[in-house]
């Protein structure tokens, strides 16, 4: 929450005890922001405003839940008064729009929260591109930002992206939510905003209605919400808000609100800075701000604080984070992403530690995972027909309903035959049986393989790599790279099934457990001790946008207040691993102080074909700072992303020859 310790900055004790104006906060992580609004809100109660007439908002429910609990635990811990209500803009958004619809006596669309997989229909559909999963979300963000921006046709219209008529998909797209009644979170800002301008007594109301409005966390509001705060304030309304712009901001909140935008729209404005992190160690402190600010004087005294555990593949990560978990019950355990979680949950499951984990269930609702528990299934159980027909078009059988059908009623006839005895003995025609029997010796024989070798055939004797590469999914994707660390763990086939069934039905019902989290589900914590899993490249979405990424590291480690430990793998699933970028930067700021002087003294490497990898921080002399995305050798081809976010793929023997680049 927070310390006291910030009532040694008289602008927070000034702020904190008047009743009007507006003021800009704006603190680093663990500065006290959330702390000085608590004790706001304690100071208008003793001055006897009434909490009806205080807006407080914040960007996501976990954050309003967060705040209530900290109101409740400092100020009222025998809730005997009902104290100030916490809301997301989302909500405010929505109950602006209801009464909206009641004053017309018109239907309020339904909010749905993400419309991805309608957009990759429209995107194949109408320009016959297909996305991969990071390609879409690029594109999804940007629908997102043409909303929340508030564009107009003309903007829409200067948006590029290679294959797409961008204007063309967003007009698309809003006649698909049109026609059905639908609107996205970006709408709902939106939408509420346009409401009402068209409706000044509805803002008038409002306006009289909330003299207070605080915003936590405001970096995380779009263009669209600061124009409808704009609407339902006037010259006597006191608003604040509450800035953090080294956060991550949501794929929603392409704007962010500064210092100066603030004084232009609400004159007279008083900026408070909170500049001290009172939150976490300061070695962890300052890493995190080098990380975040190259020009930050990094002054480490004590690494000790951060550590990074190299293991030599996957499967050992996993147990190295056993080993922490037993040694460190009030560890809490960190990933990128939900699924990475899985592994560990298996061992921690089958030693019996009790845990809570956020929501590893999506790897099992993911299409490639849902694929191959199903081609496992058939390889050891040829009469499996459900499974069969599941993946029988992925692995390019291709066999008709009809044809199908036929099968289904052979083996029901004659229970010795499996499916692809049922297959030749069918009318099925000769191009379409060939097909299938071409690979019937050698499925035979993979029904004897350990789970491991019985992957690799699915994925390439099988071709079902051919299938999941078109949908943009390689051999380094996350989800593949958790199945094999599975299927390396249970080398029976049948025992990989079962515990993956096991695993499945495991609910988020323990309590005072060992704590597992992706990143999406740290909002409103705050750990002393925190494990990362999966610190490899691999396991990273690389946003187009590398800043993004970025403040999205930073949001997590800042949250953790005593120390850190990263994890990282030499190899996965039989290939070579490298740590993700961000955490090779964090590697070497936690270096000691007395190896730098030896570092200075060597020589300057240059850029050569060998050592141009992934991940390396670049100077291109014309173009500017970058980092390595990835080398195309054979094509001699280079993609590097910049400082402004955009990916370049360039000519590498051209750039070498002439010098371009440098290593930075």
């Amino acid at each position: 929450m927070g310390s006291n310790h910030m009532e040694e900055n008289e602008q927070a004790v000034l702020f904190q005890k008047e009743g009007k104006g507006k003021v800009y906060v704006s603190g680093r992580s663990g500065s006290g922001k959330t702390t000085l609004l608590l004790k706001r809100l304690h100071f208008l109660k003793e001055e006897g405003i009434s909490f009806q007439h205080v807006l407080n908002l914040a960007a996501y429910k976990e954050d309003t839940r967060h705040l209530e609990h900290l109101w409740t635990a400092s100020y009222d811990p025998l809730e005997e008064e009902k104290g100030p209500t916490f809301k997301t803009i989302y909500q405010f958004c929505y109950q602006v729009l209801h009464r909206y619809h009641q004053l017309h006596g018109t239907t309020l669309p339904q909010v749905s929260r993400d419309f991805r997989l309608q957009v990759s229909k429209m995107i194949q559909e109408f320009f016959n591109v297909r996305l991969n999963h990071y390609e879409l979300d690029e594109v999804y963000r940007k629908l997102c930002e043409c909303k929340g921006s508030l564009m107009v046709n003309s903007e829409i219209a200067k948006i590029s992206y290679p294959g797409i008529d961008f204007l063309y998909l967003y007009q698309q797209l809003e006649a698909y939510k049109q026609q059905r009644s639908l609107m996205s979170y970006e709408d709902l800002m939106a939408q509420a905003y346009q409401c009402l301008l068209k409706e000044p007594a509805l803002c008038e109301q409002l306006r009289s209605h909330y003299r207070y409005i605080h915003v936590d966390d405001a970096q995380n509001l779009s263009f669209a919400a600061y124009m409808l705060l704009r609407l339902i304030t006037d010259d006597d309304t006191s608003i604040v808000l509450f800035i953090d712009n080294d956060q991550y901001a949501g794929a929603h909140a392409p704007y962010r609100m500064s210092y100066e935008d603030f004084q232009a729209a609400y004159p007279q404005v008083r900026k408070v800075v909170l500049s001290q992190n009172y939150r976490c160690d300061a070695n962890i402190d300052e890493m995190i701000q080098k990380f975040m600010h190259s020009d930050h004087d990094f002054q480490l005294k004590d690494d000790s604080v951060v550590r990074f555990i190299t293991a030599k593949d996957l499967d050992a990560s996993y147990r190295n984070a056993l080993v922490l978990a037993k040694n460190n019950p009030g560890m809490t355990f960190l990933s990128r992403e939900h699924f990475t979680l899985l592994p560990l949950a298996d061992l921690l499951d089958q030693e019996g530690i009790p845990f809570t984990v956020s929501d590893f269930h999506s790897f099992f609702r993911d299409d490639t995972i849902h694929d191959l528990i199903a081609l496992f299934h058939l390889m050891i159980d040829p009469k499996d027909l459900r499974s069969f027909v599941a993946v029988q078009k992925k692995i390019g059988f291709a066999l008709s309903e009809r044809a199908l059908g036929e099968i289904e009623r052979l083996l029901q006839r004659d229970d010795t035959l499996d499916i692809y005895s049922a297959i030749v003995n069918s009318s099925i025609r000769s191009s379409a049986k060939n097909r299938v029997i071409e690979h019937i010796e050698q499925i035979r024989i993979a029904q004897r393989l350990d789970s491991i070798k019985l992957l690799l055939y699915v994925l390439t004797k099988l071709h079902y790599e051919d299938y999941i590469k078109a949908k943009g999914v390689t051999m380094r994707n996350p989800n593949i790279l958790v199945f094999a660390t599975m299927a390396q763990r249970y080398p029976d086939p049948k025992e990989l099934l079962r515990r993956l069934g096991e695993l499945a039905e495991i609910k988020d019902d323990q309590r005072h457990a060992i704590t597992l989290y992706d990143f999406s589900q740290v909002k409103g914590k705050v750990f002393e001790e925190a494990c990362f899993l999966d610190c490899l490249d691999a396991f990273y979405q690389i946003f187009p946008d590398q800043e993004q990424e970025r403040r999205l590291l930073y949001s997590v480690l800042s949250k953790v207040s005593k120390r850190m430990v990263f994890l990282v793998a030499k190899s996965a699933f039989m290939q070579r691993m490298l740590p993700h970028a961000f955490i090779s930067d964090l590697y070497h700021l936690m270096k000691t102080n007395d190896e730098a002087p030896k570092h200075n003294e060597k020589k300057e490497k240059q850029p050569t074909r060998s050592n141009l990898r992934p991940g390396k921080r670049i100077v291109h002399k014309t173009l500017g700072v970058g980092r390595v995305r990835r080398v195309f050798l054979e094509d001699d081809e280079i993609e590097i992303v910049f400082a402004d976010g955009i990916a370049k793929r360039l000519k590498l023997s051209a750039c070498l020859e002439a010098s371009m680049l440098a290593f930075r």
